[in-house]
């Protein structure tokens, strides 16, 4: 398994790296941080996935930031 999770961040490493550079010689530094601020995620989230870690769910902190705007719009 160990040999797994490296290998898929050496793969994710080098595929990041040279996705954004070729995105910095096109002159797309925003779109550059985006794919590597994404790819960053994934290069956390990936190995715990792997090593099959459970993770707490992602619905809790999606309600805590929407609900507040659904209740502000439901009031006008």
């Amino acid at each position: 398994m160990i040999l797994q999770i490296v290998g898929y961040v050496l793969v994710l490493l080098w595929w990041t790296i040279r996705s954004v550079r070729r995105l910095l010689n096109k002159k797309k530094r925003k779109e550059a941080f985006v794919f590597a601020s994404l790819n960053g995620l994934g290069a956390v989230l990936g190995p715990l996935l792997i090593a099959q870690v459970p993770l707490p769910s992602f619905i809790a902190p999606a309600v805590r930031l929407f609900e507040p705007i659904g209740k502000w719009i439901s009031m006008s």
